[in-house]
């Protein structure tokens, strides 16, 4: 099932027909803006987004991320926060003492609680307990050197991928069916908001498409007429990137072209032209001046949405690393 890049969601068209929908972007010669520009305002908007609300929106793949331990964590399950977050998955976990090498953990030892939050327990399970010692707390391979030991630096390291989940992938109803199931593959988790966008490709006789019920781990479409003459084919995009974050990179990417597009209502800095030939006379007034484009109001007014929108997505996604030891 092949992966998108947000950028490929989140494109120039994108753009063009939500946050852009009614400016004229054509330069003076009425060749429409290149997507360079659009893919320059998205890019900016995503790393802007990014870094406000401490997220990793495309797929990500963290190797060795080490985490110094304290002992007194163990009556709390060893808790970790790890730095990218949401964690898609935890691939490998070791300890390493120094620069001694290191030893492989259990994977099933790693309890990803809660993904959006980077939150990580090591609960150790059957498999393989007979090969650790725990001394005070502290899991070693072998022997108790480091029994008195209440901080070790650096000593448990993880690989993980991090990031929200993009896809694209079809699904068939067969024929004188009226629905399918699709389910995804275990080591592409979904988080609760994922949106699933249907489109009938092949329908064979087949109308009304529509998403009958989802999960985390699959959805269900049905049509209202089944195909009769083959099997229908569905091709669907399902991505994670809750729509608010969605939304607030539209609102950011819209900018740059909308200060561009100001610029190219009369020329940057006119407020106004005037021509007069025989008699008859024309004047054009526009919103723009020396420090005001044209599309000056509508960039004001998109400014006031992010600076509305962005303390409340902190609110919601960003985390706050405190400790009291």
């Amino acid at each position: 099932m092949p992966e998108l890049r947000i950028t490929e969601i989140l494109t120039p068209q994108w753009l063009k027909d939500t946050t852009l929908l009614g400016v004229d972007l054509t330069l003076d010669d009425g060749s429409p803006y290149p997507d360079a520009q659009y893919e320059q305002a998205i890019n900016h908007a995503i790393a802007h987004v990014q870094s406000e609300l401490g997220l990793v929106l495309d797929q990500f793949s963290v190797v060795e991320e080490r985490h110094d331990i304290y002992s007194p964590d163990r009556t709390g399950w060893w808790p970790f926060r790890l730095d990218e977050r949401p964690v898609r998955r935890v691939s490998g976990m070791r300890i390493r003492f120094g620069s001694f090498p290191a030893v492989e953990f259990p994977i099933s030892w790693t309890q990803l609680v809660a993904p959006m939050y980077g939150q990580v327990h090591i609960i150790p399970s059957e498999e393989a307990l007979g090969s650790y010692i725990i001394r005070a707390g502290i899991p070693l391979v072998a022997g108790d050197v480091l029994q008195t030991v209440d901080y070790i630096p650096g000593y448990f390291s993880f690989d993980y991928e991090a990031g929200f989940t993009c896809v694209t992938d079809t699904l068939t109803i067969p024929q004188g069916q009226t629905e399918a199931t699709y389910t995804f593959p275990t080591l592409t988790p979904m988080s609760d908001r994922y949106r699933t966008d249907l489109a009938l490709t092949v329908d064979n006789g087949a109308v009304g498409l529509r998403l009958k019920s989802r999960s985390l781990n699959s959805f269900t479409v049905e049509v209202s007429t089944a195909p009769n003459v083959g099997d229908a084919t569905v091709t669907f995009t399902a991505d994670s990137i809750p729509d608010d974050i969605k939304h607030v990179i539209g609102i950011i990417a819209a900018m740059m072209p909308l200060a561009v597009a100001g610029d190219l209502i009369a020329g940057a800095g006119i407020a106004s032209i005037s021509t007069s030939m025989d008699g008859l006379s024309q004047n054009i007034n526009t919103t723009s001046s020396a420090t005001n484009s044209g599309y000056g109001a509508r960039i004001l007014e998109l400014r006031k949405q992010a600076d509305a929108l962005l303390p409340a997505l902190r609110a919601r996604y960003r985390m706050l690393n405190v400790a009291i030891l």
